[in-house]
């Protein structure tokens, strides 16, 4: 069995950010492995290791440093004796009992990863800000296709989004006669897979993720800015994200009237110039949220055990 510096260990690897983890990992010259119990009902066409819980147990024994995803533990009998633990928090139920999380896992990992720069703030052990990367090579730069008027597009995977408020905004600025063939609006709730998801997001020139203040964006938005397109989104830490990590192309809209704003912004401008931010939307990922970045985060987090 090949050697194993860092097992990524999952129940269920919500948003395939193990898999990314393994993938940034193995970027940086680490021997990773993402493994977890269960599929994702996304279908992401690359995925952790489905094992079991004695597979789990047996690959925890061999490897230097083990993190825990998503807050759970997948089992109790993983062997942690002299092992650099970790633990990734990305989601509502860390930022909402993050004090029952912390209880658990400080006991247990040298550092916790939050997804999220305001959960830096909730009090886990050596809380160390990552954002899951996106894979830019899988994820390729889709064709600009701007036609007279602008696209926007808000497909929801679920609910707390904001729907009905962005829907409300971009009815009422479709009824001003003077906003009349300078903007098309497509909303839609079905499901689909991860790739399916990826086609519709690159028919349109801007995605608009969610519309939720206080809140930040989240994959999605990456996802859609790696097929370059124009992302609108929550950015309630926008300031601790440039300092962490330089300016961030994505439009903030953490109100109505921002969102309004910048929809009839972005209606005003020419084709060159929403090209251009295209293209350096997906520029922005490749540099700050592809594999190789993320890597370099993650290496140094398991430096003490490598």
């Amino acid at each position: 069995m090949a050697k194993i510096d860092v097992l990524i260990i999952a129940q269920d690897d919500w948003g395939n950010v193990g898999w990314a983890f393994e993938q940034s990992l193995l970027r940086a010259g680490v021997a990773a492995k993402a493994v977890k119990l269960n599929p994702h009902v996304f279908e992401y066409p690359k995925q952790a290791q489905i094992v079991t819980v004695e597979d789990i147990v047996k690959l925890a024994g061999d490897a230097k440093g083990l993190l825990f995803m998503h807050g759970r533990v997948a089992c109790s009998d993983i062997p942690r004796a002299s092992k650099f633990c970790a633990v990734f928090h990305g989601g509502p139920a860390y930022r909402n009992n993050a004090n029952a999380f912390n209880a658990v896992f400080d006991p247990m990992v040298e550092r916790t990863l939050v997804a999220q720069a305001e959960m830096l703030y909730l009090g886990g052990k050596g809380a160390t800000w990552i954002i899951p990367p996106v894979d830019t090579d899988a994820i390729e730069s889709a064709d600009f296709s701007l036609k007279g008027q602008i696209t926007f597009a808000h497909f929801p995977r679920g609910e707390g989004k904001g729907s009905t408020t962005i829907n409300d905004v971009m009815a009422a600025i479709e009824r001003d006669e003077s906003m009349a063939g300078k903007l098309e609006y497509l909303y839609e709730t079905s499901q689909c897979s991860w790739e399916e998801n990826l086609v519709r997001m690159a028919r349109h020139d801007v995605y608009i993720e969610a519309l939720v203040p206080g809140n930040d964006w989240r994959t999605t938005a990456l996802e859609a800015a790696a097929l370059g397109r124009i992302v609108m989104a929550n950015h309630a830490t926008k300031e601790l994200y440039e300092e962490a990590y330089g300016p961030c192309p994505i439009i903030a809209v953490n109100s109505t009237d921002e969102l309004e704003y910048e929809v009839r912004r972005l209606c005003r401008l020419n084709k060159l110039t929403v090209r251009k931010l295209h293209r350096d939307t997906r520029k922005w990922v490749e540099a700050k949220h592809g594999f190789e970045h993320t890597g370099e985060q993650l290496r140094k987090v398991f430096s003490p055990c490598l």
